[in-house]
């Protein structure tokens, strides 16, 4: 059965490297993949419409539909954060929801986290990414096999030219990330962590 998913970000990139793999994964499988974007990434070093450009890219890579909200960076709040989220909900009805872990040194990241923990408060299955500012209070209990789909995840990174200097989104550490949480439990060569949030579904339930 077809699910609607929807991946919420602080920034541009930070789905790309929390899960990409795994949205590449659910379009494969036929599922309806949702992008929001809560800020244009404008601290990022680089002009606000690049950024944008470069995440709308990488979503249409993968067959995803998108939103760009117009948070300010490194000062969105938790109130900002819901409304967006919530306007966004009811145009693009998710089952699944990937989003921010509170466990982030980020600011922006925890705002995301909380506010969509609200905003998904009723969507059945949430879970929560692991990115670069994750602290050692990450603590994942899911770790989806990426290994078709890491192509697709590297092909979404490159779309982010203007962050290509970034070590956490060079081809060798996102390969050695993938592998590390694959391997960890010896499960598949290729993964991303997932903390579970809420999880609902009744399929795992029967």
């Amino acid at each position: 059965m077809k699910k609607h998913i929807t991946a919420v970000g602080a920034h541009p990139d930070d789905i790309e490297s929390g899960v990409g793999g795994l949205l590449a994964r659910h379009i494969a499988e036929g599922d309806e993949v949702h992008i929001l974007v809560l800020s244009r990434g404008e601290a990022g070093g680089t002009s606000t419409t690049g950024r944008v450009a470069e995440a709308q890219a990488a979503a249409t890579s993968i067959g995803a539909t998108f939103t760009q909200g117009l948070l300010p960076d490194t000062l969105i709040s938790e109130k900002m954060a819901i409304d967006l989220i919530e306007a966004d909900l009811a145009r693009f009805p998710a089952d699944v929801a990937y989003i921010h872990s509170a466990h982030d040194t980020h600011q922006d990241h925890r705002a995301a986290a909380y506010a969509s923990r609200v905003a998904f408060r009723r969507v059945p299955q949430v879970f929560a990414y692991q990115t670069p500012s994750s602290t050692d209070e990450f603590t994942p209990a899911r770790f989806p096999d990426i290994t078709g789909y890491l192509g697709a995840k590297l092909e979404m990174i490159t779309h982010h030219v203007s962050q290509k200097n970034r070590p956490y989104l060079s081809d060798e550490y996102v390969r050695g990330h993938a592998s590390y949480w694959g391997q960890r439990r010896g499960l598949y060569p290729y993964a991303e962590p997932l903390e579970v949030i809420l999880d609902r579904d009744p399929a795992r339930q029967s």
